[in-house]
């Protein structure tokens, strides 16, 4: 199981499951054309992990039975490692960028980024609260979450 992830181009197509530090290009015809790999140290999952998931879920969500949820948060498995990535977009210069998973408390968000032959640029971070819609060759949009849960749309200078 993973966080299935896509990012579709004119001729081709980015797919990965978000667990492991790859990403596959496949053509329109369907064959694979490449694997983007790149190395990443791997974050297991700790106790402490997981104590603050079900710190951070203890309240049953609407409409389920509070002894139910409690003991769903009790025997939930985890898994052993913290997934690699959740999102993949394309830029406007055709690069990849894979957004790193965060976990709920994690505050800063980071993206990897290749170049449309799987090449490593770097890792760009973006600000915290920013859910990012559109890379352009110069701008980042998104919505921007203040700390206060305020939505607004924000177009942020990106220096390549």
């Amino acid at each position: 199981m993973g966080i299935p992830a896509d990012a579709a181009g004119d001729d081709h197509i980015y797919a990965g499951r978000g667990v492991e530090p790859s990403i596959g290009r496949w053509n329109n015809d369907g064959t694979l054309s490449h694997m983007i790999r790149w190395t990443i140290t791997e974050r297991r999952v700790s106790d402490e992990d997981k104590r603050r998931f079900r710190d951070a879920n203890s309240v049953a969500p609407r409409h389920v039975d509070p002894p139910a949820w409690a003991r769903y948060l009790r025997e939930v498995p985890f898994p052993e490692r913290i997934p690699v990535y959740r999102r993949l977009l394309l830029d406007a210069e055709r690069n990849l960028w894979a957004e790193r998973y965060r976990t709920p408390w994690e505050a800063n968000p980071t993206w990897f980024v290749f170049d449309e032959q799987g090449v490593w640029l770097g890792e760009v971070a973006t600000p915290p609260g920013l859910h990012v819609f559109e890379i352009g060759s110069d701008y980042v949009l998104g919505r921007y979450r203040d700390e206060f849960d305020v939505q607004s749309v924000v177009m942020i200078p990106l220096d390549r």
